[in-house]
């Protein structure tokens, strides 16, 4: 397949920082940006893929995939993705998979990073992903699964966070803004499935460990999205035209940077960030509620629904501020914000 594509990029941006903002690492008194550029260019890809029933119960694919985008600068920058699996099935209705993959992952037109004062395309991330799964039915209900992964990443384009609130309403005009440069990344885990069905009773849960971490310099940090352990549990009923559902999301809390107050060397104060990512947020818990009811129209379906997020009403930490509380005898003050708590939303659906 092959693609035409063409883009327009008029971005402007200025920002004005005092107070205690500038006491932020490399922050200045102002900043201004005004970007105006027009890509344009091709991307191709090509891909053959085929499945041989080697043996009654083993089964292999093999593909392999090409892409090249011409915007991107450099010519050269073709991708070559080989892609392999087996999967060998038992009549004990147990299924081993392992597969290996190689992915490219590029920036798309509309995907240059002009909001950080990026006037250019980076070259394709790569991801070589090694999958180990083993399935397993246990009668006409129920069905498990284990998984392990690992995943290498390579050739990363820079990106940009906020170390601090990772979710601020204009992320690239905060202070603590930072570009992340990232010789490689990895991400490995297991994740553990157990499944019920039963019709009008449906349920699944599931365990994951993993680790995902950045190599920069030489050494490794935890990305933003790290979560050592996550717990998903789910139940839906289904009776006539009800439905009700109930669904726990619990993980390790998000990892976060610390940070300290100092004085330079001319009697200003500046923050200190620490070692980026060694502190985490609280665990986070989210438990939501469902209930839906149905209505077969001619031609169409009608449904309702009543929906409550973070039932619990639990304090789910998402970001981090840092304020003076003294002038005279100036200390650190640290202060969180939350995500939101309990939020009922109802709504109206129609299919046709």
């Amino acid at each position: 397949e092959g693609r035409d594509n063409k883009a327009r990029y008029d971005y402007r941006a200025e920002a004005v920082y005092d107070g205690f903002y500038l006491a932020y690492p490399g922050v200045e008194e102002s900043i201004a940006r005004d970007i105006q550029t027009r890509p344009s260019g091709g991307s191709f890809a090509g891909w053959v893929s085929n499945r041989w029933q080697a043996t009654p119960q083993l089964v292999i694919d093999a593909g392999l995939r090409w892409d090249k985008q011409s915007y991107i600068g450099d010519s050269n920058d073709d991708q070559v993705s080989p892609r392999l699996s087996f999967l060998y099935s038992t009549s004990g209705g147990t299924d081993l998979r392992l597969s290996w993959g190689r992915y490219y992952q590029s920036q798309s037109i509309q995907e240059m990073q002009v909001e950080d004062g990026v006037e250019t395309f980076f070259p394709a991330q790569r991801s070589d992903h090694l999958i180990a799964g083993l399935s397993k039915r246990l009668g006409d209900r129920w069905s498990i699964r284990a998984e392990l992964f690992s995943k290498q990443y390579s050739q990363l384009r820079p990106r940009f966070e906020n170390l601090l609130d990772p979710v601020p309403l204009i992320g690239e005009l905060e202070p603590d803004r930072v570009r992340i440069d990232p010789e490689s990344a990895n991400a490995t885990g297991l994740e553990l499935t157990a499944e019920y069905d039963r019709g009008d009773l449906n349920g699944w849960a599931s365990w994951t460990v993993s680790r995902v971490t950045d190599t920069i310099n030489g050494q490794r940090e935890l990305r933003n999205w790290d979560q050592l352990h996550a717990l998903h549990v789910g139940l839906a009923w289904y009776r006539g035209p009800w439905e009700l559902g109930v669904a726990l999301n619990m993980h390790s809390g998000w990892p976060t940077t610390p940070a300290t107050l100092s004085v330079d060397d001319e009697g200003e104060l500046e923050l200190v960030y620490g070692p980026r990512n060694t502190d985490r947020l609280n665990t986070f818990i989210n438990l939501d509620l469902r209930i839906a009811r149905n209505w077969q129209l001619p031609n169409s379906r009608l449904s309702a629904f009543f929906e409550l997020n973070n039932a619990l009403d639990h304090k789910n930490t998402c970001c981090v501020d840092y304020d003076v509380e003294d002038e005279d005898l100036p200390s650190l003050e640290r202060s969180v914000d939350h995500w939101l708590g309990v939020s009922p939303a109802i709504g109206l659906l129609w299919e046709f």
